[in-house]
């Protein structure tokens, strides 16, 4: 059986993270921390107002991008063709065109 080298690699490389000193040290003080009885109630509708506040705002912000875009579009043109205008020509990566 052929076992492609990108997937031992990849198994390789990954498989000491397991076992890393830090994953160690959580693991410890989880372990010796001393446990308590948490007696807690968290309401389900605990992040209702907050996502009364922030979704309206999510839905104005993608609306001004939206309504926007070309805006932003001409102007990031702008700033790369100046930007790129200042460097020296033996800098500039090479134009995939040519």
């Amino acid at each position: 059986m052929l076992i492609d080298s990108r997937v031992s690699r990849r198994r390789s490389r990954h498989s000491g993270r397991l076992l890393s000193p830090g994953v160690l040290v959580w693991a410890a003080l989880v372990a010796l921390l001393p446990w308590r009885a948490a007696h807690a109630y968290i309401d389900p509708n605990a992040a209702g107002p907050l996502y009364q506040l922030l979704f309206p705002l999510l839905v104005a912000f993608a609306s001004g991008l939206a309504a926007f875009r070309r805006a932003i579009a001409r102007a990031w043109q702008r700033l790369t063709v100046a930007v790129l205008a200042r460097r020296p020509r033996s800098e500039l990566p090479p134009d995939p065109r040519d």
